[in-house]
């Protein structure tokens, strides 16, 4: 389970005084609780997963806003938080799997023009799960549907 590989890996980063992974580490963590908290649930590993996903995309964002500001070293921080982040989301699909997956569901839904690209999406993002970025699907439908 995420949560205890979370915890242990939290211990090692703490003895190794290893304090970007750490850092990422702490606020997914207390993210986690706060939903948990607030839901008043146990949130399982795709809920969490879910949660490292919209933890990754605020860091691009922060990129993004830091080399625009001309802060290169705050940037780089926020890359190095992304890789220790990535380690806890399951193996992502190739473009070719993904690829081979859409036409698939395509071809079991009989989707035949543009106009059901949405769909295509839903039933794509269901299958898939977090496997793939959500933009890396749409990409990939929009690409095979024209």
């Amino acid at each position: 389970m995420i949560k205890e590989e979370l915890m242990a890996d939290m211990k090692n980063f703490m003895k190794e005084k290893n304090q970007a992974a750490l850092n990422a580490v702490k606020l997914l963590n207390a993210e986690i609780k706060k939903i948990e908290i607030d839901t008043r649930e146990t949130l399982d590993d795709e809920k969490i997963i879910g949660i490292i996903n919209k933890q990754i995309k605020m860091r691009k964002d922060s990129i993004t806003q830091f080399e625009n500001a001309g802060r290169p070293e705050l940037a780089e921080n926020e890359k190095l938080e992304i890789t220790f982040l990535e380690k806890y989301l399951p193996k992502q699909m190739t473009d070719e799997e993904l690829g081979n997956e859409i036409r698939k569901i395509i071809a079991e839904l009989n989707i035949t023009e543009a106009k059901q690209f949405g769909l295509a999406m839903k039933e794509t993002i269901k299958r898939v799960g977090s496997k793939a970025d959500n933009s890396r699907i749409s990409s990939a439908i929009k690409e095979i549907l024209k």
